[in-house]
């Protein structure tokens, strides 16, 4: 497994990526959104989202019940 290689290529998955995202986030205090990860997912651009450390505008970071809520 290299830095470049594509998160599915490796066999992940939707609910695995947002797995990523949330222990990714909580790991360095930031936030990464499932859709900034799934854009290009590999494990330079996750350290790239990391370290920009916010969300692009109107993207919920993974876990929040105001982008799944049904309520």
């Amino acid at each position: 497994m290299g830095v470049e290689d594509r998160f599915a290529d490796l066999g992940g998955h939707s609910l695995a990526a947002a797995r990523v995202c949330a222990l990714a986030g909580r790991a360095f205090g930031t936030t990464v959104t499932l859709a900034g990860f799934l854009a290009e997912p590999t494990v330079a651009a996750l350290a790239a989202l990391v370290r920009q450390g916010a969300a692009p505008a109107g993207d919920a970071p993974c876990g929040t019940r105001a982008r799944w809520s049904t309520r």
